[in-house]
């Protein structure tokens, strides 16, 4: 009888601490991004804000921690859980967030979210032209050339006093002739100084000056790397070998080469050239271009009458 309670005794007390060991058992945390909502397109540089709700059934949450594209940008350790995603430094394109919630016995649980930054758009009232518009660094600049096209002249005339618009490649004086070419399509209008300066930009944005070109050339490195960072990728526009092409920065410069002194259009597909508002001379004004061959952003003083591309910047 004796034998028989000791051995009931024992089972009891075992139950007891097999019991107590089941209660102490840690559950894992719970973890759900509450926003921004799944498959929400941003534009590019705006501030995406991140909001997680972490909850733990039979403890705390210690600490939640936020990833962009596996990378760790900030840790919460109290309630709400938030990260303000400033998207001015990333790439354009599909970016993923991740969130980890750590409760108080280091156990995680863990989700993700895919996010679209795209290039915005903006239209001109005078023409209904859409630009594709890019924020780089504190900057929004149109990503892709102007196009608005008032008249057109060949390439003979030229002055560095009055504005000339021309067309690559196109000869006449028809304005819906020129809009039809694939020149004009691809590339825009190529600008004497005094038409790029003279309102050419639409309302909001204007032309460029060169404090504002070194800024852009800065924030993506230097004139030095630059270029690389501003060219559109691969050689279905630029000629072979498109040396450091990544279009990191947005901008997708084109090759759409330039019309001469003399008349004349040269080096489509070699390289792109852009008028700045800032004078070098009564007769030159500073510009940039960009070439297949390096990864450089040139930097110079030219003549007025040339024809180069124009940028817009916003105001």
């Amino acid at each position: 009888m004796r034998h028989f309670l000791r051995l009931f005794i024992l089972f009891f007390v075992f139950g007891i601490m097999v019991t107590c060991e089941k209660e102490k058992e840690n559950l894992p945390p719970t973890c759900e991004i509450t926003a921004p909502p799944f498959g929400t397109i941003f534009q590019r540089g705006e501030t995406v804000t991140i909001s997680v709700d972490a909850k733990d059934r039979d403890g705390s949450i210690k600490e939640v921690r936020f990833y962009i594209d596996g990378s760790s940008v900030w840790s919460a350790n109290t309630f709400p859980y938030n990260y303000d995603w400033e998207t001015k430094g990333y790439l354009y394109g599909n970016h993923i967030i991740k969130v980890v919630a750590i409760d108080d016995g280091n156990l995680e649980a863990q989700e993700s979210l895919d996010i679209n930054l795209e290039i915005s758009e903006l239209t001109d009232s005078r023409d209904n032209h859409v630009y594709k518009t890019v924020k780089i660094g504190e900057q929004w600049w149109m990503a892709e050339n102007l196009a608005y096209l008032p008249k057109v002249s060949p390439p003979s005339g030229e002055s560095y006093a009055e504005p000339y618009y021309y067309v690559y490649g196109y000869s006449g004086s028809d304005v819906a002739a020129a809009k039809a070419t694939a020149n004009y399509c691809m590339y825009g209008v190529l600008y004497n100084w005094p038409a790029a300066k003279a309102a050419c930009c639409p309302v909001g944005w204007h032309l460029p000056s060169d404090d504002e070109w070194a800024a852009l050339t800065t924030f993506l490195g230097g004139d030095r790397v630059a270029g690389g960072n501003m060219k559109e990728a691969g050689t279905a526009h630029w000629l072979s070998p498109n040396t450091g092409a990544t279009n990191d920065g947005g901008f997708s410069s084109l090759p759409g080469g330039y019309r001469t002194i003399g008349g004349g259009f040269f080096y489509d597909g070699h390289g792109g050239y852009w008028w700045s508002a800032t004078e070098y001379s009564p007769t030159y004004a500073w510009c940039r271009s960009l070439s297949y061959q390096n990864i450089f952003i040139g930097w110079g003083g030219i003549n007025k009458e040339h024809g180069f591309s124009v940028r817009c910047v916003r105001d």
